[in-house]
């Protein structure tokens, strides 16, 4: 009877420990799995601040070409042969 009963304790302890194991490793692989979601959400991050600043960037250097540009067409259409014909009087001969 004793034997029985020190086998089943031991059986018992043994379960016991391959579920405390069992958890403990289900629990390692879920805060990895937050640690990689954590860094993937860090890298994403990242990459929409640079993208924002490429976009800032962009529209800065539009700004500055438009500019230049105002300033050349300004300049510009006073030569274009079309501002000098929408003036002139048409013939009709």
């Amino acid at each position: 009877m004793c034997c029985c009963g020190l086998e089943d304790l031991v059986e018992k302890e043994e379960e016991e420990e391959e579920e405390e194991e069992e958890e403990e490793e289900e629990e390692e692989e879920e805060e990895e799995e937050e640690e990689e979601e954590e860094e993937e959400e860090e890298e994403e991050e990242e990459e929409e601040e640079e993208e924002e600043e490429e976009e800032e960037e962009e529209e800065e250097e539009e700004e500055e070409e438009g500019e230049e540009k105002n300033t050349h067409t300004h300049m510009k259409s006073f030569s274009d042969p079309v501002f000098f014909r929408a003036g002139a009087p048409k013939s009709s001969a």
